[in-house]
């Protein structure tokens, strides 16, 4: 009786966002997959893990080197990584009593979450605040920015007041 080649296990596919966590494609070969091989191309650990931070997509072969007589067992993993959206709400800015403010981002096909969970394109501010929006692609690669409004100190004139040379006026309030 000879030995046989332990099992590589099992083909899989691995869609992952660029700002996931490392991911053990060792995991996705399943249950039958024996210890022992070896990755190629090679990955930062040796225990067949993926970082997207480090590696490049593209598809990892797990190979078990044959025994004796017997032929090599291979699995592969075909690992596809997203970018995530890249956008901005705008800097952190102030603005006036009584003015409103119009944030949005520029990106399309995408789904929109507001910090007051609203889903439009656009979020109008007229209050001093942090807001945030949430940006998630189709293929479940998330991104958020967040802006801090304030509201500029200044007089707020709720009427009219027409002043000729000449005469005085005082303020209420101030």
């Amino acid at each position: 009786v000879f030995p046989l080649t332990p099992p590589a296990g099992e083909d899989a596919d691995l869609s992952l966002c660029e700002f996931d966590n490392p991911v053990s494609l060792f995991g996705l070969l399943g249950d039958s997959a024996a210890e022992g091989g070896l990755w190629q191309p090679d990955l930062a650990s040796f225990e067949g893990v993926f970082d997207p931070h480090i590696q490049t997509a593209g598809t990892y072969f797990y190979v078990q080197l044959g025994v004796g007589d017997c032929p090599a067992d291979t699995a592969r993993v075909n690992v596809e990584v997203n970018a995530g959206p890249v956008f901005s709400v705008g800097a952190d800015t102030s603005i006036g009593p009584m003015e409103e403010l119009l944030l949005g981002s520029e990106l399309m096909d995408v789904s929109h979450l507001w910090s007051d969970g609203s889903t439009g394109t656009t979020f109008s501010v007229t209050q001093s605040g942090m807001y945030w929006l949430e940006v998630d692609t189709p293929e479940g690669c998330a991104s958020r920015d967040t802006i801090i409004i304030g509201i500029a100190e200044g007089a707020l004139l709720q009427e009219e007041v027409h002043i000729c040379e000449g005469d005085n006026y005082e303020f209420e309030g101030m």
